[in-house]
């Protein structure tokens, strides 16, 4: 895919798009596979591939120290959650003085927690992700690929893999906006963390742009956790409507076939006031353009 912006046509960000599209590809079949470390490698290879082709297209390299920094934010929120002992206010002030990571350097370390230290790290993760990705559902896709990966890792601290989910999950809803899987994956993460409020509004983004069962499910939980009858009522009667399709359209697509889809954006979505509970026949459905639907599971 050649895009209409002049920088695009530089032969170094077409060779490097097509090589992130072709390890995104790789990365969803390894991960279809059970193949998880490699399915990582290869996510973070797509990750790294799209970034540069912004700089190549740019003639800058500002995309990939913003997405350095965020894998530095990221390794070193790491230590504040119980990987070393005796995490103090001490232990804490020496860390953020060894670490790269400079957004808590002129805070004084004596009024921060672990938790505050770990979600500051975090979201300074999230704000550089976001810049390095820019508008790309390439991008989107891979940090979809590697928030599932942080979610099935039983290694670790669980929690902390979980919150780092969540980091991957909303940099890619800025990097793809009318991704619905997007949107639910981080519902769903977010409700189990019991973060309900949040939770909902991202479930019914990701109704509005394709409803589906699975996701009415989880809005109905999520309604029900905070009792918010109407919302309730809402998705009893959309679950009741048997041309509500149980979940996205599957399409396998090859690597070429993807750029295609990948070429088109659409505009930004509000988040809605109600759920969608009147989804047209599963045949007239537009299929969303992840084209990693093939290895959801």
């Amino acid at each position: 895919m050649e895009s209409s912006e002049p920088g695009w046509r530089d032969p170094d960000a077409i060779r490097l798009r097509s090589q992130s599209v072709q390890s995104l590809y790789d990365a969803a079949a390894s991960l279809q596979r059970g193949s998880v470390f490699t399915a990582e490698h290869q996510a973070w290879s797509a990750l790294q591939q799209w970034v540069a082709s912004r700089d190549a297209a740019e003639d800058t390299t500002i995309h990939s120290r913003q997405l350095n920094r965020a894998v530095d934010a990221v390794r070193e929120a790491e230590d504040f959650g119980g990987r070393f002992d005796g995490i103090d206010a001490d232990a804490i002030a020496r860390m953020i003085e060894a670490h790269q990571t400079v957004t808590l350097k002129d805070r004084p370390a004596t009024s921060l927690t672990a938790d505050q230290a770990t979600k500051a790290y975090l979201a300074e993760a999230e704000r550089n992700l976001i810049a390095a990705c820019g508008n790309s559902p390439e991008a989107g896709d891979a940090l979809l690929v590697l928030a599932r990966i942080r979610n099935r890792r039983d290694e670790g601290n669980r929690h902390f893999n979980a919150r780092v989910a969540i980091t991957f999950q909303k940099a890619a809803v800025m990097a793809s906006p009318q991704s619905a899987i997007a949107r639910r994956d981080l519902g769903a993460s977010l409700l189990k963390q019991g973060m309900v409020p949040q939770a909902i509004e991202s479930l019914l983004v990701s109704n509005q742009l394709a409803p589906t069962r699975q996701t009415t499910e989880l809005l109905l939980t999520a309604a029900g956790t905070i009792g918010h009858a109407p919302l309730v009522q809402a998705c009893q009667r959309s679950l009741q409507d048997t041309r509500l399709p149980s979940d996205f359209p599957v399409v396998q697509l090859s690597p070429q076939a993807f750029a295609q889809t990948s070429a088109r954006r659409g505009p930004a979505v509000s988040p809605p006031t109600q759920i969608a509970t009147r989804p047209g026949p599963p045949s007239e459905a537009t299929p969303t353009p992840a084209w990693y639907q093939f290895w959801r599971r």
